[in-house]
């Protein structure tokens, strides 16, 4: 289990539902529409999203054993909607093919750092790979890039 973001429903980021249930490490097929659980398959397109923050390591890690500084996932914001973020490990986003606008950043003592955003284009039966590189220093902007 992923110890960011426990099992549990979250928004669906298909929008097939309200919520769609996430085991700890996946998107499954349960979704929840109006209090009512049924299933809806997972789109084959999206996005997958790796967040690295290799340069930060050293400030999270000193931080996170203050109460104010909990160590935080990034966030990833996929056409306005919040999504879960983790970092150091892809995630997959099912989306409906087409033009997409992805925010990510993360939350450093209550306030946003490291935004970055770009435009993404999902073609039928595609997976777009991206990277979000959070910035050495919480002064600095974060980099989206869509891989190869």
């Amino acid at each position: 289990m992923n110890s960011e973001h426990p099992a549990g429903w979250y928004p669906d980021p298909t929008g097939a539902g309200e919520q769609r249930y996430w085991d700890g490490n996946e998107w499954t097929d349960q979704i929840s529409r109006g209090g009512v659980e049924s299933t809806a398959p997972i789109p084959a397109e999206g996005i997958e999203i790796t967040g690295l923050r290799k340069g930060q390591a050293f400030l999270f890690g000193i931080f996170r054993h203050y109460p104010a500084r909990p160590a935080v996932p990034p966030v990833y914001v996929i056409d306005g909607q919040r999504m879960l973020g983790i970092w150091n490990r892809p995630v997959r986003y099912p989306l409906a093919p087409g033009d997409h606008v992805v925010q990510a950043y993360f939350q450093y003592f209550g306030s946003l750092k490291g935004e970055s955003e770009i435009r993404v284009t999902v073609a039928p039966g595609a997976i777009e790979h991206l990277t979000y590189r959070a910035p050495p220093f919480v002064i600095n902007k974060g980099t989206l890039t869509v891989e190869p």
